[in-house]
């Protein structure tokens, strides 16, 4: 997303605590850290939207 805002931000994921954290290299897919059952890991999805990668299996819970 251009700093400027000429181009609006898109909706990736509709789940909430999502945070970016990459995007691969030919821009095809986004990398993301997510909690999902109060556990963090890294998924991808496609840049269009679709079904989301999950990268990471760490079983822990922050306290």
């Amino acid at each position: 997303m251009p700093i400027d805002g000429s181009t609006p931000p898109l909706l990736v994921t509709e789940n909430y605590t999502s945070y970016w954290h990459g995007i691969r290299l030919d821009g095809k897919m986004l990398a993301y850290c997510a909690m999902r059952n109060d556990e963090w890991d890294i998924y991808v999805i496609p840049k269009a939207g679709g079904k989301k990668i999950r990268l990471t299996d760490w079983f822990g819970r922050w306290t």
